[in-house]
């Protein structure tokens, strides 16, 4: 096999499938992240990827599809010195393989889901809106009201 078909076979692998709708709930027991913007989910850390934070992960996204990251690889570093800082870790951008698990999550699944991640991690109760947070799932009848009973409540910084 000539070079140039390897080249072309390996981008087409890092053309993501299904593309992940945002806002997405990136799950990985025992905890849960809300990602706003595709950088927040493909920037992460040299370290989180050779700790393999990232594998058997679940990603909910805005449409309600749940995919499974089967492996993620690391596509550059990003940032001043390529992403390097005084600690010896780099700041870099991810290429997660995904594997299409369910076309539609159904909202209770979801909903306890995310019940579990606050019964299995005591931190989730050191932001001290939990009660809040239970109360606004408990009422969710759609996606979006699940979204937004989850998101954290701080200002994000500007898009680079």
């Amino acid at each position: 096999m000539s070079a140039s078909v390897v080249r072309k076979k390996e981008y087409a692998a890092i053309v993501d499938p299904t593309p992940i709708e945002f806002p997405a709930i990136f799950f990985k027991a025992p905890i849960y992240l809300v990602h706003e913007r595709r950088s927040d989910l493909y920037e992460s850390t040299a370290a989180a990827l050779s700790n393999k934070f990232f594998i058997d992960a679940r990603i909910v996204d805005a449409r309600g599809r749940v995919q499974r990251v089967r492996d993620a690889r690391k596509v550059r570093g990003i940032g001043p010195l390529r992403g390097w800082n005084l600690f010896f870790n780099q700041r870099i951008e991810i290429q997660l393989d995904l594997e299409l698990e369910q076309e539609q999550v159904q909202l209770e699944q979801l909903k306890r889901w995310i019940r579990e991640s606050w019964a299995r991690w005591s931190g989730w109760s050191a932001g001290g809106d939990l009660r809040e947070r239970r109360a606004a799932l408990a009422r969710a009848t759609t996606l979006a009201e699940v979204f937004e009973a989850v998101r954290e409540r701080f200002e994000r910084l500007p898009e680079r």
